[in-house]
């Protein structure tokens, strides 16, 4: 009896969850947003479309 474990703490190495659908297509609407703007004010400077 010298010995318990507390299990109500986290262990260290404990995986996050899964990522849901919608958090998935969410980070992908993310990083595409994010690469349009990129895209987008470079080609201003570098292809003159603006």
């Amino acid at each position: 009896m010298a010995e318990q474990v507390n299990h109500k703490q986290p262990a260290t190495g404990e995986k996050n969850p899964p990522l849901t659908l919608a958090e998935k297509i969410s980070i992908v609407v993310i990083i595409g947003y994010l690469i349009s703007l990129i895209w987008l004010a470079g080609s201003s400077h570098w292809y003159g479309i603006w």
